[in-house]
Protein backbone atom coordinates (compact mmCIF):
# COMPACT_ATOMS: atom_id res chain seq x y z
CA UNK A 1 0.00 0.00 0.00
CA UNK A 2 1.80 3.23 -0.91
CA UNK A 3 0.90 6.71 0.65
CA UNK A 4 -1.31 7.23 -1.48
CA UNK A 5 -3.69 4.69 -0.99
CA UNK A 6 -3.80 6.35 2.52
CA UNK A 7 -5.71 8.87 1.93
CA UNK A 8 -8.38 7.33 -0.37
CA UNK A 9 -11.12 5.50 -0.05
CA UNK A 10 -11.76 4.24 -3.62
CA UNK A 11 -10.70 1.02 -3.30
CA UNK A 12 -12.46 -0.34 -0.46
CA UNK A 13 -15.35 1.34 -2.26
CA UNK A 14 -14.86 -0.86 -5.55
CA UNK A 15 -14.37 -3.90 -2.84
CA UNK A 16 -17.86 -3.23 -1.10
CA UNK A 17 -19.58 -2.87 -4.62
CA UNK A 18 -18.17 -5.60 -6.52
CA UNK A 19 -19.54 -7.95 -3.08
CA UNK A 20 -22.61 -6.40 -2.89
CA UNK A 21 -22.78 -6.90 -6.56
CA UNK A 22 -21.83 -10.42 -6.03
CA UNK A 23 -24.51 -11.16 -3.77
CA UNK A 24 -27.09 -9.47 -6.09
CA UNK A 25 -26.34 -11.71 -8.32
CA UNK A 26 -26.11 -14.95 -6.41
CA UNK A 27 -29.48 -14.31 -5.24
CA UNK A 28 -31.25 -12.85 -8.54
CA UNK A 29 -29.50 -16.57 -10.22
CA UNK A 30 -31.04 -18.75 -6.93
CA UNK A 31 -34.58 -17.10 -7.79
CA UNK A 32 -34.43 -17.71 -11.37
CA UNK A 33 -33.57 -21.66 -10.85
CA UNK A 34 -36.08 -21.77 -8.39
CA UNK A 35 -38.79 -20.20 -10.16
CA UNK A 36 -38.06 -22.42 -13.24
CA UNK A 37 -38.14 -25.61 -11.01
CA UNK A 38 -41.86 -24.47 -9.66
CA UNK A 39 -42.94 -23.28 -13.24
CA UNK A 40 -41.87 -26.77 -14.48
CA UNK A 41 -43.50 -28.34 -11.22
CA UNK A 42 -46.98 -26.97 -11.50
CA UNK A 43 -46.70 -28.11 -15.23
CA UNK A 44 -46.17 -31.60 -14.20
CA UNK A 45 -48.68 -31.15 -11.38
CA UNK A 46 -51.47 -29.95 -13.69
CA UNK A 47 -51.25 -33.08 -16.08
CA UNK A 48 -51.53 -35.03 -13.23
CA UNK A 49 -54.74 -33.34 -12.35
CA UNK A 50 -56.13 -34.01 -15.60
CA UNK A 51 -55.43 -37.15 -15.44
CA UNK A 52 -58.06 -37.56 -12.99
CA UNK A 53 -60.75 -35.19 -14.20
CA UNK A 54 -62.55 -37.62 -16.19
CA UNK A 55 -62.28 -40.34 -13.57
CA UNK A 56 -63.17 -38.06 -11.05
CA UNK A 57 -66.40 -37.40 -13.06
CA UNK A 58 -67.61 -40.61 -14.19
CA UNK A 59 -66.86 -41.63 -10.15
CA UNK A 60 -69.33 -38.80 -8.88
CA UNK A 61 -71.93 -39.33 -11.68
CA UNK A 62 -71.84 -42.94 -10.13
CA UNK A 63 -72.13 -41.62 -6.45
CA UNK A 64 -74.83 -39.20 -7.70
CA UNK A 65 -76.63 -41.46 -8.76
CA UNK A 66 -76.89 -44.10 -6.15
CA UNK A 67 -77.79 -41.44 -4.05
CA UNK A 68 -80.75 -40.94 -6.31
CA UNK A 69 -81.94 -44.38 -6.25
CA UNK A 70 -81.47 -44.69 -2.21
CA UNK A 71 -84.23 -42.03 -2.58
CA UNK A 72 -81.85 -39.07 -1.26
CA UNK A 73 -82.57 -36.71 -3.82
CA UNK A 74 -86.61 -37.30 -4.15
CA UNK A 75 -88.77 -38.19 -6.75
CA UNK A 76 -86.86 -36.75 -9.60
CA UNK A 77 -83.67 -38.68 -8.25
CA UNK A 78 -85.78 -42.14 -7.90
CA UNK A 79 -86.94 -40.98 -12.08
CA UNK A 80 -83.69 -40.50 -12.61
CA UNK A 81 -82.55 -43.67 -11.20
CA UNK A 82 -85.21 -45.95 -12.63
CA UNK A 83 -84.70 -44.49 -16.32
CA UNK A 84 -81.00 -45.69 -15.99
CA UNK A 85 -81.37 -49.04 -14.49
CA UNK A 86 -84.20 -49.70 -17.01
CA UNK A 87 -82.11 -48.43 -20.32
CA UNK A 88 -79.22 -50.09 -18.63
CA UNK A 89 -77.84 -52.97 -21.44
CA UNK A 90 -77.20 -55.40 -18.41
CA UNK A 91 -80.77 -54.64 -18.30
CA UNK A 92 -82.07 -54.99 -21.62
CA UNK A 93 -80.82 -58.04 -22.57
CA UNK A 94 -81.53 -60.09 -19.42
CA UNK A 95 -85.43 -58.79 -20.20
CA UNK A 96 -85.32 -59.95 -23.57
CA UNK A 97 -84.07 -63.02 -23.28
CA UNK A 98 -86.17 -64.03 -20.40
CA UNK A 99 -89.32 -62.90 -22.87
CA UNK A 100 -87.94 -64.96 -25.56
CA UNK A 101 -87.82 -67.28 -23.56
CA UNK A 102 -91.13 -67.19 -22.48
CA UNK A 103 -92.56 -66.76 -26.14
CA UNK A 104 -90.73 -70.07 -27.20
CA UNK A 105 -92.25 -71.95 -24.89
CA UNK A 106 -95.62 -70.20 -25.27
CA UNK A 107 -95.50 -70.98 -29.16
CA UNK A 108 -94.46 -75.02 -28.41
CA UNK A 109 -97.62 -75.22 -26.41
CA UNK A 110 -99.84 -73.13 -28.65
CA UNK A 111 -100.83 -70.84 -26.23
CA UNK A 112 -98.49 -67.61 -27.63
CA UNK A 113 -100.94 -65.14 -27.83
CA UNK A 114 -103.05 -65.72 -24.90
CA UNK A 115 -103.70 -63.39 -21.91
CA UNK A 116 -102.00 -66.55 -19.51
CA UNK A 117 -98.59 -65.96 -22.04
CA UNK A 118 -98.77 -61.82 -21.36
CA UNK A 119 -99.06 -62.45 -17.19
CA UNK A 120 -95.88 -64.81 -17.65
CA UNK A 121 -94.39 -62.27 -19.36
CA UNK A 122 -94.99 -59.19 -17.04
CA UNK A 123 -94.32 -61.88 -13.47
CA UNK A 124 -90.72 -62.54 -15.29
CA UNK A 125 -90.18 -59.02 -16.01
CA UNK A 126 -91.06 -58.06 -12.80
CA UNK A 127 -89.64 -60.67 -11.22
CA UNK A 128 -86.46 -59.85 -13.14
CA UNK A 129 -86.14 -56.55 -12.13
CA UNK A 130 -86.78 -57.20 -8.22
CA UNK A 131 -83.61 -59.77 -8.23
CA UNK A 132 -81.28 -57.49 -10.20
CA UNK A 133 -82.21 -54.33 -8.74
CA UNK A 134 -80.35 -54.98 -5.62
CA UNK A 135 -77.34 -55.94 -7.45
CA UNK A 136 -77.41 -53.15 -9.55
CA UNK A 137 -77.69 -51.11 -6.20
CA UNK A 138 -75.07 -52.82 -5.07
CA UNK A 139 -72.57 -52.33 -8.17
CA UNK A 140 -73.15 -48.83 -7.84
CA UNK A 141 -72.13 -48.35 -3.94
CA UNK A 142 -68.89 -48.62 -4.75
CA UNK A 143 -68.65 -45.54 -6.83
CA UNK A 144 -68.80 -43.86 -3.70
CA UNK A 145 -65.54 -45.10 -2.40
CA UNK A 146 -63.87 -44.41 -5.49
CA UNK A 147 -65.00 -40.90 -6.12
CA UNK A 148 -63.48 -40.45 -2.39
CA UNK A 149 -60.02 -41.96 -3.52
CA UNK A 150 -60.12 -39.82 -6.67
CA UNK A 151 -60.92 -36.71 -4.56
CA UNK A 152 -57.75 -37.84 -1.98
CA UNK A 153 -55.59 -38.07 -4.54
CA UNK A 154 -56.26 -34.85 -6.28
CA UNK A 155 -56.86 -33.42 -2.65
CA UNK A 156 -53.06 -34.48 -2.67
CA UNK A 157 -51.51 -33.00 -5.62
CA UNK A 158 -52.78 -29.78 -4.45
CA UNK A 159 -51.68 -30.17 -1.37
CA UNK A 160 -47.59 -30.91 -2.71
CA UNK A 161 -48.45 -28.07 -5.03
CA UNK A 162 -49.32 -25.84 -2.23
CA UNK A 163 -46.31 -27.11 -0.22
CA UNK A 164 -43.92 -26.79 -3.11
CA UNK A 165 -45.12 -22.90 -3.07
CA UNK A 166 -44.29 -22.69 0.68
CA UNK A 167 -40.82 -23.86 0.24
CA UNK A 168 -39.91 -22.05 -2.41
CA UNK A 169 -41.47 -18.85 -1.16
CA UNK A 170 -39.29 -19.38 2.35
CA UNK A 171 -36.38 -20.49 0.35
CA UNK A 172 -36.16 -17.10 -1.87
CA UNK A 173 -36.86 -15.04 1.57
CA UNK A 174 -33.46 -17.45 2.69
CA UNK A 175 -31.51 -16.30 -0.22
CA UNK A 176 -32.93 -12.73 -0.12
CA UNK A 177 -31.96 -12.17 3.75
CA UNK A 178 -28.67 -13.68 2.61
CA UNK A 179 -27.79 -11.05 -0.08
CA UNK A 180 -29.39 -7.99 1.86
CA UNK A 181 -27.05 -8.75 5.41
CA UNK A 182 -24.15 -9.32 2.94
CA UNK A 183 -24.76 -6.60 0.45
CA UNK A 184 -25.40 -4.83 4.32
CA UNK A 185 -22.03 -6.24 5.65
CA UNK A 186 -20.34 -4.67 2.86
CA UNK A 187 -21.55 -1.37 3.13
CA UNK A 188 -20.38 -1.27 6.64
CA UNK A 189 -16.90 -2.58 6.27
CA UNK A 190 -16.67 0.02 3.46
CA UNK A 191 -18.07 2.99 6.05
CA UNK A 192 -15.41 1.32 8.59
CA UNK A 193 -12.76 1.63 5.80
CA UNK A 194 -13.73 4.88 5.13
CA UNK A 195 -13.49 6.20 8.66
CA UNK A 196 -9.63 4.28 8.69
CA UNK A 197 -8.95 6.38 5.72
CA UNK A 198 -9.90 9.35 7.77
CA UNK A 199 -7.54 8.35 10.90
CA UNK A 200 -5.22 7.99 8.12
CA UNK A 201 -4.96 11.01 6.93
CA UNK A 202 -5.50 12.89 10.52
CA UNK A 203 -2.34 11.25 12.24
CA UNK A 204 -0.31 12.26 9.23
CA UNK A 205 -1.46 15.79 9.73
CA UNK A 206 -0.73 15.45 13.32
CA UNK A 207 2.72 13.59 12.52
CA UNK A 208 3.84 16.43 10.33
CA UNK A 209 3.17 19.32 12.41
CA UNK A 210 4.97 17.22 15.16
CA UNK A 211 8.08 17.19 12.98
CA UNK A 212 7.74 20.17 11.48
CA UNK A 213 7.80 21.70 16.18
CA UNK A 214 10.85 19.78 16.47
CA UNK A 215 12.46 21.34 13.13
CA UNK A 216 11.64 24.51 14.22
CA UNK A 217 11.44 24.77 17.35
Amino acid sequence: MGLKDLFSDKNEEKAAQALKDGYGNAKNEAYGQIDTGVSNANADYTKALGLYAPLSDTYNRGSSLYADALGLNGADGNGRAAGAYQTGPGYQFATDQAIQALERRAGAQGRLGSGQTGLDTLSAVYGLADQDYGNWLERLSGYDGKALGAADSQAGLYGAKAGMGYDAGVTKAGYGWNAATGAAGAQSDFLKGKDQTGANIIGTALGGISAAKKIFG
